[in-house]
């Protein structure tokens, strides 16, 4: 049943509750929210009856409420109410702040008023100081010039302008005058405003401690005799969220990985969730359902900006300027309108006994899949408080069988990186988020993960691993240049690379390495070994393939025997026209 908000109901409620005291039925928490299920256990009688659940939390969509019930009885009606409550103080309280209310509105406009007048006077001086300079300046000007002011003095009236001069000293004077006794008396209204608002403040009904705000529902049932009936009210609040974690442990003996998922929730909801059976959903509601809609890409030519350029400019005088002098002269004025934590899942060492001790079994978790999400149902009782601090729950552990290689990148770094390539072939959906990386119980590095679904591969680096070790030989740089009639410099790179394993195992190595995009039609790379024409189609070596990448980069697949030493070559030419410089050319 959904509620119906500010409706009011007149019956004695058979059972009244605060919904912090009521049972947590479940929480089920997604990225930015979550939703809370509390059970009401209570006795009605024949005919109507009403349960009150009042204190809901400050964060709880209204809209969002819910009521499903067990017992023989009828849900009728669903009220959702936000009152405020006062006592008596607060009261007196409330018609003094209404009243400083009004005050304070009567001052704000006598203040937007007053900046008004100043702004004006402000804008009249101006216009006065600046007719007097052009007046100044004309005995000096051209006869041009001169012809020019004329126009302007008659359309102005020769008259009104000899007036101005004669009485421009005592008019500015007055303005001056006007000018700092409404900026005094600006002052004292700012003074006596900021009082008044303070006082407000403190008279607030909104912030005051005595006055409380109510959020409760009302649920309305049709009893056919005396029972009792369980009711389970769900309501969705904000400030509540979980973010995921993972342990990633790779064991080398027997080249294994467990992925142990954890949740991390947080929530500061203003109720404590009390042995709530918890539910972790990767659906997000904020992104929202609808499928956005694509509008129209326009081109058009852009409009070129024209520029006026006046010699005589700085000595033109608009002619709306003259007419607000020549009223601001008749005195008229318009009136203004968590650190790594232990954890009871770690795989525990074999002692120095040399017994092994059997891990630590856990519980499995329950996975529901829905058309668009996933959701975890943690299998053990968790508390959450409301203390907006992180809480760490177990989602599962997932055994898996990784494939590991090595990482060469000689441009960027002279390391060779471990890594594991694992498919996810739990039923379990990996969400994005931190990892902690452990190899055979030590701690090598700190990771993370993008989402990564059922049956789908990822990987995750384990480090640097000294026994597999590259050597970069010096490029090789040869200049030349080619064409009878239109020559053009012909520079041939040719870079090598040595990686040696020194491991009791053979070993897949990937070397990556740039060969350079033109951006000029003008400038030519020719491949010339490995002999590679198309992206993203591996070419076969005799010790193993080549592909080149969407990002114009080689990477090389290698199996290298214990022991040995592989080398790989790469030559190229770059040609282009004599007298420029080409800039990313490797150096020697």
């Amino acid at each position: 049943m959904v509620l119906e908000e500010n409706k009011t109901s007149s019956k004695a409620p058979v059972g009244e509750f605060n919904s912090s005291d009521l049972e947590v039925g479940g929480v089920v928490v997604y990225r930015d929210r979550a939703e809370v299920k509390r059970m009401i256990r209570v006795s009605v009688k024949k005919g109507e009856n009403d349960v009150v659940v009042n204190q809901l939390p400050s964060v709880v969509d209204p809209k969002s409420l819910r009521v499903e019930g067990e017992g023989d009885a009828i849900i009728t009606d669903v009220i959702y109410q936000s009152k405020t409550n006062y006592d008596e103080k607060t009261k007196g309280d409330k018609k003094q702040y209404d009243k400083l209310q009004d005050e304070i509105k009567e001052l704000v406009e006598k203040e937007k008023f007053l900046t008004f007048k100043l702004e004006v006077i402000t804008k009249q001086r101006t216009i006065l100081n600046k007719f007097a300079e052009q007046i100044c300046k004309f005995s000096d000007s051209s006869k041009e010039e001169k012809a020019d002011m004329s126009e302007i003095l008659k359309s102005g009236s020769v008259d009104g302008v000899m007036g101005f001069l004669t009485a421009y000293q005592d008019k500015m004077s007055h303005l001056d005058e006007q000018w700092r006794m409404h900026d005094r008396e600006k002052t004292t209204l700012t003074e006596q405003l900021n009082v008044l608002r303070k006082n407000a403040q403190d008279l607030n009904p909104t912030t005051v401690k005595d006055a409380k705000t109510n959020r409760c529902v009302c649920i309305s049932l049709e009893a056919a005799s005396d029972t009792d009936v369980v009711l389970a009210l769900s309501y969705v609040v904000s400030n509540a969220s979980w973010t995921p974690q993972y342990d990633l442990r790779v064991f080398s003996n027997d080249k294994t990985m467990k992925v142990f998922y954890y949740g991390l929730i947080k929530q500061s909801t203003g109720e404590d969730w009390l042995d709530a059976k918890l539910s972790l959903s990767t659906a997000n509601p904020s992104i929202g359902g609808s499928v956005p809609e694509l509008g129209v890409q326009l081109l058009k030519f852009k409009q070129p900006v024209v520029v006026s350029k006046s010699k005589r400019t700085s000595h033109r005088i608009n002619y709306d300027e003259l007419m607000l002098c020549s009223s601001a002269i008749g005195g008229g004025l318009q009136e203004y309108d968590p650190t790594i934590e232990d954890s009871c899942l770690e795989e525990l060492e074999q002692k120095s006994t040399g017994k092994a001790i059997a891990p630590i079994e856990i519980t499995t978790t329950q996975v529901e899949t829905n058309w668009t999400s996933v959701a975890f149902n943690i299998p053990r009782m968790a508390t959450i408080p409301s203390d907006n601090t992180e809480h760490k729950v177990t989602v599962t552990s997932v055994g898996l069988k990784p494939e590991f290689e090595y990482a060469i990148i000689p441009r960027m770094s002279s390391h060779t990186y471990l890594q594991a390539v694992v498919k996810n072939t739990s039923s379990y959906a990996l969400l994005s988020g931190p990892a902690n990386v452990f190899l055979d119980n030590n701690f090598v590095a700190k990771s993370s993960l993008k989402d990564v679904s059922p049956s789908e591969e990822f990987h995750c680096s384990l480090g640097v691993d000294p026994s597999i070790r590259l050597t970069t030989i010096p490029v090789k740089v040869l200049r030349g240049q080619s064409g009878l009639i239109s020559k053009s410099v012909t520079v041939d790179y040719r870079h090598m690379f040595e990686v040696k394993n020194t491991k009791q195992e053979q070993v897949k190595v990937t070397l990556s390495e740039q060969l350079p995009l033109s951006t000029d039609e003008r400038i030519k790379v020719h491949l010339n070994d490995p002999d590679v024409r198309k992206v993203n189609t591996p070419v076969n070596l005799p010790f193993g393939t080549v592909t080149l990448n969407s990002s114009n980069n080689l990477d090389w697949v290698v199996n290298i025997p214990t022991n040995t030493t592989q080398p790989i070559t790469l030559t190229y030419s770059v040609e282009y026209p004599p007298g420029h410089v080409v800039q990313g050319l490797p150096k020697n």
